[in-house]
């Protein structure tokens, strides 16, 4: 997979199938490409707060955070609780437990970066999209996202 830099805000074009953008466009970016999806899936939601963002936004989506570390996660559940479409998973973002093609859009911007298991988390990630949905991951540098599906 390449990486391409981009020093101001890209048009959004892919290059080798995977299009990098500055940090600061990583919301912006995300949005555009969840605007249209019915179950979208933040892996390693950390405490919750973006994932509450999106779920806000998207008031007719299903809002998956799925986080490992039991401490974040009980934070993510508190600040996922009051919201109708959105719910905070604890769960293994390389075994991840949902069904295949389960959601239209997974994105994070640490799973992959942080992981030692970092192939298995791109897998699952692109086993529970759908033919078609979007896998979103700021990855290899604090400044990069990669678009891989």
């Amino acid at each position: 997979m390449n990486t391409v830099a981009y020093p101001q805000k890209p048009n959004h074009v892919s290059q080798h199938g995977v299009t990098t953008i500055e940090e600061p466009w990583f919301e912006e970016y995300l949005m555009s490409h969840v605007n249209h999806a019915a179950q979208i899936l933040q892996v390693d939601c950390g405490d919750g707060r973006f994932t509450r963002r999106v779920a806000e936004q998207r008031t007719g989506a299903w809002v998956v955070g799925l986080e490992q570390d039991s401490r974040f996660f009980v934070q993510a559940r508190s600040n996922l609780n009051s919201l109708a479409n959105a719910v905070a998973i604890h769960g293994d973002p390389g075994d991840m437990p949902f069904a295949s093609d389960e959601f239209g859009v997974a994105f994070t911007s640490l799973a992959i970066s942080d992981s030692n298991q970092r192939q298995r988390v791109l897998a699952e990630m692109t086993r529970v999209v759908r033919p078609g949905g979007k896998v979103i991951v700021c990855s290899g540098s604090p400044t990069a996202l990669r678009i891989c599906k």
